[in-house]
């Protein structure tokens, strides 16, 4: 019976099935969940442009930062739970794997709790932290509170979308983003625009949303439709395995605040050599830039569970060929990406404004910004095949260098010496450099484990 739950609940195929095939069934769900979850975010802007204006995007871009530190949360419990997970998995081990998950879920619990009620309490405080002036600071206050009251549906959804593609089950994981994505779509409308609501809508139907997806991942474990069968035991906190989910999710967590840090560092430097325009162009190529990265975020959430579940039984050469597998895909999809953008870069920036000033600057960014994507693809994939295979340390490696070793210095340096143009230079070039530190630890000897 054990062997036939293995079986359906797509456990055996992840150590059988070709790797193409595997891949391909990973990665498109993932893309197709992340794009429809890239989708609602921008339709939130596009609403609250329309229909509050001016102050209401400044009320939802003040608060941005603050809800990326939070959202790291999830990356912390979802990323070191699901790596642990898919290693149990392929050593047969489903007990403990349910041990684990149990463990992530009341982690996840005591860490969101956590900073919803820390951020309720400090609201204020940290709205002047971010820059909110008197103008925008009430908007944002009635976003950001509502938003912290979600905070705990949030994390723990997106958490347990982590785990569920661990145990085999990726179209289950693209159903729930779709869920939580049309829902946001279809209230955004009636709460902002039906009722009048403004950015309080926007932040409503965010939450609903959140909270759907965390109701139905949540129904799919009660059902008992889940490889895993937890029991109340499971979600006693054991010191080892919260070390271990935590110490495997830190990188993507760490990876995740310190994008917000770039940003702001980046912001500064752009007021100080472009001004205004060059803050606003920013804005456009944020934009572009963070849905060009959408396929390379599902690549590493795809091949994760593969790669975990082949490491954990021991199947070194199938792993080769699926971290082969991956690099191929990454510079496939970042050629696709890259050569529309970097010949239309006009084309992409239209849809945001019609000011030519800001167009212009726009569209040297995105050229910029584009050549360091299927870098980016190499160094965020890097970071979750380090933590597939129990090296914590490499992952956190990657994750402090790429900001305090490669972007910092070259973004002051290159800014100094070629002003805007070196602005645009920085995420590239420190991208490449992370991309050859994660080459060097790739061959690093001897990375296998241990067989016994």
């Amino acid at each position: 019976m054990k062997q036939k739950n293995r079986t359906e609940n797509g456990l055996e195929e992840l150590g059988t099935e070709s790797v193409g095939r595997l891949l391909w069934k990973y990665i498109v769900p993932a893309i197709v969940g992340l794009l429809t979850y890239a989708l609602y975010n921008i339709v939130d802007r596009i609403f609250i442009g329309q229909f509050q204006g001016q102050i209401g995007l400044s009320a939802l871009t003040i608060v941005y930062p603050a809800l990326m530190i939070y959202f790291s949360s999830a990356l912390l419990i979802g990323g070191g739970g699901s790596a642990l997970i898919s290693l149990r998995l392929g050593e047969n081990n489903e007990r403990e794997a349910s041990n684990i998950l149990g463990n992530a879920i009341t982690m996840g619990v005591f860490i969101s709790v956590a900073i919803s009620i820390f951020g309720l309490l400090f609201a204020k405080e940290t709205l002047q932290l971010l820059g909110a002036n008197d103008e925008m600071f009430p908007y944002a206050m009635d976003y950001y509170r509502i938003l912290l009251l979600g905070i705990p549906f949030m994390a723990l959804g997106f958490a347990l979308t982590f785990t569920i593609r661990a145990e085999g089950n990726p179209k289950l994981v693209v159903y729930l983003m779709l869920v939580s994505s049309i829902t946001n779509i279809i209230l955004d409308p009636i709460f902002i625009i039906g009722f009048s609501m403004g950015v309080k809508g926007a932040a409503w139907a965010t939450f609903i949303a959140e909270a759907f997806a965390f109701f139905f991942a949540v129904r799919y474990y009660a059902a008992g439709k889940s490889n895993l069968k937890i029991r109340p035991n499971d979600f006693i906190p054991r010191k080892n395995l919260c070390k271990q989910i935590f110490l495997l999710g830190f990188p993507a967590c760490i990876t995740d605040m310190m994008m917000g840090l770039q940003s702001l560092l980046m912001n500064l430097q752009l007021v100080k050599y472009g001004g205004t325009v060059a803050v606003a162009s920013m804005g456009i190529v944020f934009a572009v830039y963070t849905v060009a990265q959408m396929p390379m975020f599902a690549i590493a959430d795809g091949f994760q569970p593969i790669l975990g579940y082949n490491y954990g039984a021991g199947n070194f050469a199938r792993v080769r060929r699926i971290v082969l597998m991956v690099m191929l895909i990454i510079f496939g999809i970042s050629i696709l990406l890259i050569v529309p953008v970097v010949f239309k870069p006009d084309l992409f920036g239209k849809i945001f404004t019609s000011d030519a000033e800001v167009l212009l600057v726009a569209t040297k960014g995105l050229r910029y910004f584009m050549f360091g994507l299927p870098f980016f693809g190499l160094y965020f994939c890097g970071t979750r095949y380090f933590q597939s295979i129990e090296k914590a340390g490499f992952a956190n490696l990657l994750s402090f260098c790429k900001p305090f070793v490669f972007f910092i210095p070259v973004l002051y340096i290159s800014a100094w010496a070629w002003g805007l143009d070196g602005i645009w230079l920085a995420e590239p070039v420190s991208l490449f450099l992370s991309s050859l530190l994660v080459s060097i630890l790739f061959f690093y000897p001897p990375s296998q484990k241990a067989t016994g």
